[in-house]
């Protein structure tokens, strides 16, 4: 572009620059029709109370036990709604000064940051005279909460508390009409908010509808130290096609033998209770994508649409290693990052991962 720029200076007038580089920089934009925005939700309280051990402790061991099943989850149930409200379990965290005196950042205060640096680039991708919808989902998942139950019997949902904070923010801009918030009065227009099953964590940890409902995550973890089983839960259905694909061709050495009845066996589990796989769940982020552009942006066709979709950092991850089909090895998604897929006018729809370009095809 700086090349184009200089072209434009050594046409002539003042006002022909000016129009020149104005026009070299519209058209050096890139331009989209619709935008795909999957983000990791805010840095969240990730404690983990013991929620019975608390009651006990509040009405005594004895009256607990006099409790039937009901009645103890009814309670256990208030108990983790008080420790969401009060100590903010599963909720972004405040700004906490450390012991030298300084201040270290809570999510609340970087999705803030976040949420203006993005809006600032929506708005810079916007043409002269354009203007934007954006419709914001978000993952129904709490902390701790349970599918089967709808999510209603966790702690805080991040997912949801980043998109509020995110949406306070933007308020608060064109409240106090800060030139960000200027743009946003003038350009954009919010069309909906609201919770998504296509954006839930992965459906791994807990199948409360089996007999066994930890068996797959057990397999996982028994197998691989440490974090590594993410890992290794990511790769999985990759490197089943691969290791296939050399057993057909030729003959697999022992390390890849044995790799491959491993993987077999974890796949035997996993698809004997309904566990996700990590490609199940780059499917339903993909389909919610669908869903959304055909839903959306046929209300409104002259304006530009933005569907800013909240999860977790293995929606992320799975999009983008299964979805995007790009080399995201190791990729552990930091809180607040995001992927900006862009749909252009001709229906070209790529994104931009660790400096390279990548087609998707959902």
């Amino acid at each position: 572009m700086k090349e184009k720029i200089e072209d434009a200076i050594q046409s002539g007038s003042n006002e022909k620059i000016e129009d020149d580089t104005e026009n070299v920089i519209e058209k050096e934009r890139e331009e989209w029709d619709t935008k795909f925005i999957v983000q990791r939700h805010g840095k969240y309280n990730s404690a983990v109370p013991n929620v019975e051990k608390i009651l006990e402790e509040k009405i005594g061991e004895k009256e607990v036990t006099k409790l039937n099943e009901k009645e103890k989850e009814k309670l256990m149930r208030i108990k983790r709604k008080w420790l969401t409200k009060e100590k903010g379990v599963g909720l972004l965290t405040k700004d906490k000064i450390k012991e030298d005196g300084t201040i270290e950042k809570g999510g609340i205060t970087e999705t803030q940051e976040m949420a203006k640096k993005k809006m600032a680039e929506i708005l810079e991708g916007l043409q002269k005279g354009e203007k934007a919808e954006i419709v914001f989902l978000y993952s129904p998942t709490t902390w701790f909460g349970s599918k089967g139950e709808k999510w209603k019997d966790g702690f805080g949902n991040r997912a949801q508390h980043t998109t509020k904070v995110i949406l306070d923010t933007l308020a608060s801009e064109m409240k106090s009409e800060t030139e960000l918030g200027k743009e946003i009065k003038e350009k954009i227009k919010i069309l909906g908010i609201g919770h998504k099953e296509n954006l839930e964590e992965a459906d791994i940890f807990f199948l409360n509808t089996i007999e066994n409902p930890t068996a797959y995550i057990e397999a996982l973890r028994n197998k691989y130290k440490g974090l590594s089983w993410w890992e290794e839960y990511y790769n999985t259905a990759t490197e089943l096609i691969k290791l296939k694909r050399i057993e057909e061709l030729e003959e697999l050495n022992e390390s890849e033998k044995l790799k491959l009845e491993e993987i077999k066996e974890l796949e035997a589990i996993r698809k004997e209770i309904g566990a996700e796989s990590a490609i199940d769940i780059s499917s339903r982020v993909m389909r919610l994508m669908k869903i959304a552009a055909e839903a959306y942006k046929g209300d409104n066709p002259e304006r530009k649409l933005v569907v800013w979709m909240v999860t977790h950092g293995e929606d992320v991850r799975s999009f983008a290693q299964h979805g995007m089909g790009a080399e995201a090895e190791n990729y552990v998604p930091d809180y607040n990052e995001s992927l900006d897929i862009n749909i252009a006018p001709d229906g070209k729809m790529t994104t931009e991962f660790r400096g390279k370009e990548y087609k998707v095809e959902v």
